[in-house]
């Protein structure tokens, strides 16, 4: 477990992070939409997607500083 302290701890907790960042993104503006490089994400897709762009950046991170 200590070889594979990222895999065990860091990768839960960016897919909580990344919920988080998601949750208080909802609770400040109501529900999400965005539009980005002609793509325009509403309704179910736009949470889902943010959510994968924030868990993404939170494990490069993790990556990255290990």
């Amino acid at each position: 477990m200590v070889e594979h302290v990222r895999a065990v701890v860091g990768i839960p907790m960016a897919a909580v992070s990344a919920f988080c960042v998601l949750l208080i993104f909802e609770a400040r503006s109501g529900q999400v939409e965005f539009e980005a490089l002609g793509f325009r994400f509403r309704g179910a897709s736009g949470p889902a997607v943010i959510w994968v762009f924030s868990f993404l950046s939170f494990a490069g991170v993790i990556r990255l500083l290990w």
